[in-house]
């Protein structure tokens, strides 16, 4: 039967659970190494916070909502790599292994005991290599040996200026994830338990509740990425550094037209996820809204031909689903169509900043000044004030979906 295993970020109330996972199982594997024969469990703990935690980033492993396992990373060393001895064989030391490559591409390192035949034996079947055969530093002092893994090697990333890199600036202040779009987005990723978002900017829309690794290629965008958001790797849409069918699923939102080869992009979203592709896009056959119809008509010429058709997706994609994304009127993530029932926002010249769309526009600000003035005459409501009354518009966002099977 297959183990349901998630694994996700580690949490400071998981704590007790993950020591006591380390503690039984470095009991029943080291036999051979006496520091760890007269370990107590308040020695394990107050390792644990001191070394591990100080210095590593913690990913655990549950089954059923219950840790059973925990991997360590200090950058591209794997500092820890431990599950519970009844889960032994099942499975999770690989999808451990599998997280390690994604958040470390281009190699990792680690050690273990040389007389730990077991882990010698899953670590060079996943493709790491011996390479140095040495002594565990004080108080083991027992023989060790360094393992690397090193990825096929693969064509240096296109050299690329991406567009947030020049005007991304501030765009966390107005682009967060309202909470309307991020419902409709989640229940396409219902039982999906790791997700990879590519475009991932500055984090919005990854779910908090499974494993999530972000694409970004402007490195403005990841600076301004939380605390709590996933891992980032600084990657394009068109070489993502990961192996076939490593992710549940692949997301993108509200940038693939962005991507400078879209048809490469979509085709690696289709590799690396294993289940499903789940795209947030605007419909170009749509109309768009008033902003778009009364002051800036080139907008459509801009953006219809960067978006992808529905057609388009479906030849890329194959069988799709399209699920209309009707704009609450006080959505909080800013971008173009956004504020179609507050024109007074596209006054302000940061919400402006953080729509990617104004950068390719000359002489903005003369029709923003058209704008205001229709505001303070009474013109624009007397053409548009009905707007005012909705709650919510359908102006072309579509999320498109495409299950692999």
């Amino acid at each position: 039967m297959k183990r349901e295993y998630v694994i996700r970020p580690f949490q400071g109330s998981d704590e007790p659970a993950v020591i006591n996972v380390w503690y039984r199982s470095g009991k029943a594997t080291y036999s051979f190494v006496p520091t760890w024969q007269t370990l107590t469990p308040e020695g394990a703990a107050k390792f644990f916070r001191e070394s591990i935690r100080a210095r590593c980033d913690v990913w655990v492993g549950t089954l059923h909502g219950v840790i059973v396992g925990y991997i360590a990373m200090n950058n591209s060393y794997i500092d820890r790599l431990y599950v519970d001895p009844d889960e032994w064989r099942r499975g999770l030391g690989a999808r451990f292994v599998a997280l390690a490559r994604i958040l470390s591409p281009d190699g990792l390192e680690l050690h273990t005991h040389q007389e730990n035949r077991v882990a010698r034996a899953f670590y060079e079947k996943h493709g790491f290599r011996a390479v140095k055969f040495g002594m565990s530093p004080p108080p083991e002092n027992v023989p060790d040996v360094e393992y690397h893994w090193r990825p096929v090697r693969r064509e240096r990333l296109e050299q690329l200026t991406p567009t947030y890199d020049l005007i991304g600036k501030g765009y966390s202040a107005y682009r967060r994830p309202d909470p309307g779009i991020e419902k409709l987005i989640a229940q396409q990723l219902t039982g999906m338990e790791s997700v990879v978002n590519v475009g991932a900017g500055t984090g919005s829309y990854e779910p908090k509740d499974r494993l999530v690794i972000g694409v970004e290629p402007a490195i403005t965008m990841i600076l301004q990425r939380g605390n709590d958001t996933a891992p980032v790797v600084q990657a394009t849409a068109s070489h993502l550094p990961f192996l076939a069918d490593s992710f549940d699923a692949a997301i993108a939102i509200l940038t693939v037209h962005h991507w400078p080869d879209k048809r490469a992009g979509l085709s690696e979203l289709l590799r690396v996820a294993k289940q499903k592709v789940v795209i947030l896009t605007w419909d170009p056959s749509s109309e768009g809204f008033w902003l778009i119809q009364r002051y800036f008509p080139e907008i459509v010429e801009i953006d219809r031909p960067e978006c992808p058709t529905i057609d388009q997706f479906r030849e890329l994609l194959g069988e799709i689903s399209v699920t209309p994304v009707p704009i609450p009127h006080d959505c909080c993530d800013g971008f173009l169509g956004a504020y179609w029932r507050r024109p007074e926002a596209y006054l302000d010249a940061g919400v402006r900043a953080a729509i990617s769309v104004f950068s390719k526009i000359e002489d903005v600000e003369s029709r923003i000044d058209q704008l205001r003035d229709d505001l303070r005459s009474g013109a624009w409501d007397q053409e548009f004030g009905d707007l005012r009354k909705l709650t919510e518009l359908d102006i072309g966002y579509r999320i498109i979906a495409s299950e692999k099977r």
